[in-house]
């Protein structure tokens, strides 16, 4: 299973213009795996908060990743999913406070992503 979801994952980062998991990824996927949405959600934003906390992802992959999950027509986004795709989004913009030579994602999504991983007992809190 970890290995198809990676897969799909890479898919997702490199297809911006087509979701693919919209409806031909995440649905088969499921049923290969038995799942519903909202776990396929939780494991989809674990691995990809995971690999960007770990720097096995960057963080413009790891947006669009979570860009292409948030935008399949049926799921809605909640708890640890939302939480990962809202992190990403701080990302993606400055503030009108932010220091010159702020990086949003480092400032912004890092410590989010860190944080929500913790949360879920799935990085030591510090």
């Amino acid at each position: 299973m970890d290995e198809d979801l990676r897969q799909l994952i890479e898919l997702s980062i490199k297809r911006e213009s087509a979701n693919p998991l919209w409806p031909d990824g995440f649905q088969p996927f499921c049923a290969k795996h038995g799942m519903d949405k909202d776990r396929f959600c939780y494991l989809f934003a674990k691995v990809v908060a995971d690999e960007f906390v770990n720097g096995e992802m960057s963080y413009s992959d790891g947006d669009v990743a979570m860009n292409q999950l948030a935008a399949i027509m049926d799921i809605d986004l909640r708890g640890f999913p939302l939480v990962i795709y809202q992190a990403f989004d701080a990302g993606e913009f400055y503030r009108d406070d932010d220091p010159k030579g702020t990086i949003p994602w480092q400032k912004y999504t890092l410590p989010a992503v860190m944080e929500a991983l913790a949360s879920e007992s799935l990085l030591p809190r510090a």
